[in-house]
């Protein structure tokens, strides 16, 4: 078992024993002044990055990064506690250590256009150049606390240059070489840099890219102007580039600001030129001072700056690259990413640096100039560790499928241990693949490790560890691995509640967090608490990383998907990357993104874009094809959703998909979900050309704008790019239909009758009475026509509700007459369109109606309510405007249950639980979402909480106790009888009071039990003088009282005493479509079945169905249904 792993051991102790544990790890690092405590709290004032309780890691200790990095592998210190010094003209000489000639770096780039395609400098050069480079960073004014922006490609003076930084103290902050003007310039102005270091070009597949025009646009941009100026290197090899020239002797340059000659200016500090001289020593800096900056890219909006506190990320990244990565001083890292992202730093530059081991800087593409470039250089350099993201994977398989570049004459991976992989998700497919080939080719025992972390954590938060003391646990095809030392990674709900093992929930991570992690955000304190712990603030105070993950039994990780790749279809929540996953084991597949297209029947579904095989592939560089409109797409489309069903199961299959040959990635080769996902959001709204957002890393524009038009075109043939049922309204009403009048009818079907009976409300004739009832007549009325975007639904149980007695007495707001059909609770059975599909479990296919309109989403109140709307972001697809009910309210335009059929957009339908018979599934609609808002999302109870639920009998009231029940809680009642108080506690209920006794609140609090003896919640329906009772009852501080109805008073008594108690009381109204069909699956899951009192057959009986409703009080409670009609060959039973 993998708990008994010596990993799992590391780990708890990591977390349990946390100073003895980071303490040891600390002492492979040379300090200026030696930790004492591992985590506390420090001294320094001027600290501006510390937790919310003013600790930090290694608090007081003072180190410079760049010596553990650099100078003590060409000048051993004499032994572990010296102190830090290097030979300089000023000092005595010190031996070169034996490491001094290792090589540090090798620079690969074997772009055609690249003359010096590899270069290597070892310890002993790279330490000559960083301290000629720091040398002219002091000259310039650039000192201990600075920032310093650095705008370079994948070369070796991008790293002296972070080196170089890291020597005189000041924080360096890489960004992606490539960046446009604006977005340089956003970090440029965020940071406030001193200086900015940029080279003359980038290479891209198409030739080199001037730098230097960028950056001018950048610095004349940005607010901030660097009062250094910009150090430019100009390169000298690249064929077809010239070097910018930049102005000479610190003059300045297009933005008015001084610039810089690297080689210029690297001649004149080594040569000791007016003051100029090498930065012979390593300036110590506190432990919680940062060592540098990175940042996050969005879409919109400000970067966030990433911050990393120096002593936390040099012992941790240095504890994880020899025990995790497994790697020796003797051994070649390749990692293949790039120094402006994280892993970059971490696994290009600092991690193999402190442990003296040799590092690969690639300059170039996974399949340029063919897809065995890696492999090659894999074995040319001996690489012992090679890292990569999964994507580049899939392009090197999309390119050479048998591996046969892998197999070449002359390529020899015998050396290579270990493929990590990071970046984005792990498909199991690619990981397995790769698991067979290292068996084949590589090392004995070599094997991937895929692991999870982003560029607040700095290293992994979960793989598998890599150590000389033990061997691995074995990699899960998948999974990212287990927990890395220092990552307490947890799996939450929406509550902050610890799910069970197996559980998808967020992921998060219990503070404090790694000593890697992030310290902050550059000089916003603000966002860092908004962006990382304002969720979870009061439900546990995690740090969220904003992914969906689960954690098996024996441990292992599983990321799912980004918290809001989440996609909700028919009420099921399911993660795009387990769909991706099954999507790309299709053998016609290389890859693929997977997307929620808007869907009026299940909310959702999934949306694919695939780049198949070569072996089929019909899409070409700027031509995609749709399965809306390409045969060959639409049997792909088939032949994949076959493999889904049998995977995975009917509700993950796709509703559409488009090949192309490329996804859109950003350079480090993430797939950008997110602006496909707008993509295919806009499409589906009929927005034609809307532009997509994406992020500054992306590495090609023009894919994204291919992808985007052929999401366009598969929407436009599937919608028929006219039809008035797919005209959308504002985002802000929820409805994506228009007014059921303006859609043409379809013909009903054969076996249906052009006219049926429904009960329709109606005034009485002659002069109005005072008291007088309205009148409810069976009528002959013609059977609706659904509209193109409706289905007609037979009518087989309705459900009476006391709203419908309340309308019978014109006490119903938003009443209509005449040819107004009564009843807002209906079940029945879909008739038309033919062949209209709704995945649906029920044994007869039964069907419920969503009861309300106007109201989809929005936690607080319907949408169609807020102010400001215009008509016709307030009409629903049944032609009344606002939020309303069914049954013979202007709002539902008069559309009510109890009729034979009733016409109702396609996505106003719920499929009815799977163990309940149409009668009693009728009377769930306004119940069920009723009594599931009030329980859930109001009083938010919980298992093992003290429920208190006034005036059960009523059906809400009922269908709350069990809702209530089946959740865990402990439910005490209050009932208008005992016998209706005994049926309770049947259903579940521990206790109750009759509440006409004036003293029912005392009753209540003496039958809370000692271990508990208080209420978290009252559910309550009568109003009054419920708060004050509730207290009374034993309603604890900051207890909440939710009011759903009004029976026994219009208004509410609410005093200074409830307030100085922080009593929170609540009002409750039905709820959104959303949450209706939350609540049937909920009533699904736990078996639910409603309390029903009575059964009445057919429409002509609706009269006795009034008068049991006027009876409510001496019946002992439960629901009052009509049966409409009868399922031919029914499976369900009552």
């Amino acid at each position: 078992m993998a708990q008994a792993h010596p990993q799992v051991k590391i780990h708890r102790q990591s977390i349990d024993s946390r100073e003895d544990f980071w303490l040891k790890a600390s002492r492979s690092i040379h300090w200026h002044k030696p930790p004492t405590v591992a985590y506390g709290p420090t001294s320094n004032r001027d600290a501006a990055y510390l937790d919310p309780q003013g600790h930090t890691w290694f608090p007081d200790a003072q180190l410079n990064t760049c010596y553990s990095a650099l100078d003590r592998h060409v000048y051993a210190p004499a032994h572990a506690s010296a102190t830090p010094v290097t030979v300089s003209p000023d000092t005595p000489h010190l031996a070169l250590a034996p490491t001094a000639h290792r090589v540090a770096f090798h620079h690969v780039s074997p772009l055609s256009f690249q003359t010096q395609q590899s270069r290597s400098i070892t310890y002993f050069e790279l330490l000559q150049q960083v301290q000629i480079v720091a040398g002219i960073l002091r000259h310039k004014g650039v000192g201990k606390g600075d920032a310093v922006v650095i705008y370079m490609p994948m070369v070796p003076e991008t790293s002296i240059a972070m080196l170089a930084c890291a020597r005189i103290g000041a924080v360096h902050s890489v960004v992606f070489g490539g960046f446009a003007p604006k977005e340089l310039a956003k970090r440029i102005q965020d940071s406030g840099c001193k200086m900015v270091i940029a080279a003359s070009c980038g290479l891209e597949p198409k030739g080199p890219v001037d730098y230097k025009p960028l950056v001018d646009e950048a610095l004349k941009v940005s607010e901030h102007k660097p009062q250094s100026g910009l150090l430019f290197l100009r390169r000298h090899t690249i064929k077809g580039h010239t070097p910018a020239q930049c102005a000479r002797d610190g003059g300045n340059g297009p933005a008015n600001l001084p610039e810089w000659d690297w080689e210029v200016e690297a001649r004149l500090t080594a040569d000791k030129v007016a003051g100029r001289s090498p930065c012979w020593e390593c300036v110590p800096v506190a432990s919680e001072d940062p060592i540098y900056t990175i940042y996050t890219s969005g879409t919109t909006g400000a970067p966030k700056g990433v911050c990393r506190l120096s002593a936390g990320h040099i012992v941790q990244l240095r504890y994880s690259i020899e025990h995790m990565f497994g790697m020796t001083p003797n051994d070649v890292m390749f990692c293949a990413s790039d120094l402006g992202w994280v892993v970059g730093h971490s696994y290009i530059h600092y991690g193999p640096l402190l442990l003296g081991a040799t590092s690969i800087i690639f300059e170039g593409k996974p399949v340029i100039p063919d897809a065995g470039i890696w492999w090659r250089i894999c074995s040319q350099y001996k690489v012992t560790q090679m890292f990569c993201a999964p994507t580049a994977l899939r392009a090197i398989v999309g390119q050479d499928a048998d591996a046969k570049l892998m197999r070449a004459p002359g390529v020899d991976l015998r050396s290579l241990r270990t493929l990590f992989l990071a970046g984005e998700r792990s498909e199991p497919q690619i990981v397995a693949k790769f698991e067979r080939l290292l068996k084949e080719l590589a090392a004995p025992g070599a094997q991937t490790n895929d692991n999870f972390w982003s560029s607040e954590s700095g290293s992994p938060i979960t793989g598998l560890m890599l150590s000389s003391a033990f061997g691995p646990l074995p990699a899960r095809p998948g999974s990212a691995g287990l927990p890395m030392p220092g990552m307490d990674v947890r799996i939450v709900d929406d509550d902050g509640r610890e799910v069970s093992r197996g559980e998808m929930g967020n992921l998060v991570l219990a503070p404090p967090l790694a000593p890697s992690f992030l310290g902050g955000l550059w000089r916003n304190p603000d966002r860092f608490f908004e962006s990382y712990f304002s969720t979870f603030a009061s439900k546990g105070g995690w740090f969220e990383t904003g992914d969906q993950g689960v954690i098996d039994p024996d441990g292992y990780v599983s990321i799912l998907a980004r918290s809001d790749d989440i996609i909700n279809v028919s009420a099921h929540r399911l993660g795009t990357g387990l769909i991706e996953q099954v999507v790309t084991s299709h053998p016609d597949v290389i890859e693929c993104a997977v997307v929620g297209a808007p869907d009026k029947l299940k909310g959702q579904s999934p949306f694919a874009i695939v780049v198949a095989h070569s072996r089929i592939a019909a899409a070409t560089g700027d031509e995609s094809h749709n399965s809306a409109q390409s045969d060959s797409a639409k049997q792909m489309l088939k032949s994949i959703n076959d493999h889904v069903r049998k995977e995975m199961g009917p509700i993950a299959q796709l509703s559409g998909l488009i090949e192309a040959q490329k996804l859109p990635k950003t350079r480090s080769g993430k797939t950008l979900r997110r602006s496909l996902r707008q993509a295919v959001e806009n499409a589906a709204a009929g927005k034609r050309n809307a532009p997509v957002d994406f992020p500054p890393t992306i590495e090609d524009k023009d894919v994204i704008d291919i992808v985007r038009k052929a999401i366009e075109q598969y929407f436009d043939a599937v919608d028929g790019n006219a039809s008035a049922d797919t005209a959308p309204l504002s985002d802000t009403s929820g409805s994506a239909t228009s007014a059921s009048q303006s859609v043409p009818a379809a013909a009903l079907p054969a076996n249906v009758k052009s006219n049926m009976k429904a009960l329709q409300l109606e005034r009485p004739e002659g002069e109005p009475k005072k008291g007088q009832r309205n009148v409810a007549a069976v009528r002959d009325v013609p059977t609706p026509k659904p509209s193109s975007n409706q289905v007609l639904v037979k009518i087989l149980a309705a459900g009476f509700n006391r709203r419908d007695e309340w309308s019978m007495v014109g006490a119903y707001p938003g009443l209509i007459f005449g040819n107004a059909t009564m009843g807002c609770d209906g079940a029945g059975k879909i008739v038309a369109p033919e062949g209209f599909d709704l995945p649906n479990e029920h044994p007869d296919k039964v069907v419920l109606l969503v009861p309300t309109r106007g109201w989809e989403t929005d936690v607080h109140g319907p949408e169609a309510e807020l102010p400001g709307l215009s008509d016709e972001q307030r009409t629903n697809g049944l032609g009344g405007k606002g939020f309303g009910i069914l049954g013979a309210t202007k709002p539902t335009n008069g559309v009510g249950t109890f009729a034979e059929y009733v016409a109702v957009e396609k996505d106003q339908l719920v499929a009815a639980p799977k163990h309940l018979t149409p009668e009693q599934a009728a009377t769930l609609p306004c119940a069920s979402v009723t009594a599931y808002r009030a329980l859930f999302t109001k009083a938010q109870v919980k298992k093992g909480e003290n429920v208190l639920l006034t005036g059960v009998g009523g059906g809400v009231a009922m269908l709350a106790l069990q809702m209530a029940v089946a959740a865990g809680a402990n439910v005490y009642v209050t009932g208008g009888s005992a016998e209706k108080i005994s049926r309770a506690v049947k259903l579940g209920a521990k206790a109750g009071a009759e509440y006409k006794d004036k003293d029912w609140p005392t009753k209540i609090l003496k039958l809370l039990p000692r271990s508990r003896p208080y209420l978290d919640s009252v559910i309550d329906s009568a109003g009054g003088e419920i708060a004050v009772q509730a207290q009374k009852a034993g309603l604890k501080a900051g207890g909440r009282v939710v009011i759903f109805g009004m029976t026994a008073a219009p208004k509410l008594s609410f005093t200074m005493r409830e307030v100085l108690k922080n009593i929170e009381v609540l009002g409750s109204t039905m709820g959104s479509k959303r949450e209706f069909a939350e609540s049937i699956r909920f009533v699904e899951k736990h078996r639910i079945v409603p309390v029903v009192d009575t059964v009445l057959d057919g429409l002509e009986q609706a009269e006795r169905g009034f008068e049991l409703l006027s009876e409510a009080d001496k019946r002992s409670g439960g629901k009052v249904v009509i049966r409409v009609s009868e399922v031919e060959g029914a499976r369900s039973k009552l």
